[in-house]
């Protein structure tokens, strides 16, 4: 039996002392139960992770805090100035464009929950419901 690989984007954190890569357990078994995938974490190092999406068939983008800084988008306030990750932040965004871009992280099969999952991402860019005034456009990546 395939199983799909699906990327699961990581925070930065500064743990004893030590910036680590991390995200919540639940999130790498939610997808091994509901999916039988095999999850792998997504390092924050910005755009020199984009050639990972030749080699994932889907991206779980979570939720957290830390998404995504309101200058981002444009935003004059800020409720939680001290939560931003502006790695997580410099990874994710450039992900989701490019895995929009490649039309869902297909390679010539059908994917539909890899293009589910992107444009579930997009929406939560959009929407980001938490923060007022948005303004990020998919459009000029800003």
């Amino acid at each position: 039996m395939t199983r799909n690989i699906i990327g699961i984007p990581a925070c930065t954190k500064l743990i004893t002392g030590y910036i680590q890569h991390a995200t919540p357990a639940r999130y790498g078994a939610a997808l091994i139960a509901a999916s039988h995938g095999v999850p792998v974490l997504i390092p924050p190092e910005g755009e020199a992770v984009l050639p990972l999406l030749d080699h994932l068939d889907g991206i779980m983008f979570n939720g957290s805090l830390s998404n995504v800084a309101p200058m981002r988008y444009g935003a004059d306030f800020d409720a939680t100035p001290d939560a931003h990750d502006p790695e997580r932040d410099a990874t994710t965004l450039p992900l989701i464009h490019a895995g929009l871009a490649m039309g869902g992280l297909a390679d010539g099969t059908a994917r539909p929950m890899a293009v589910a999952m992107l444009l579930c991402a997009a929406a939560v860019v959009l929407a980001a419901s938490l923060r007022p005034r948005l303004t990020y456009s998919l459009e000029n990546g800003s």
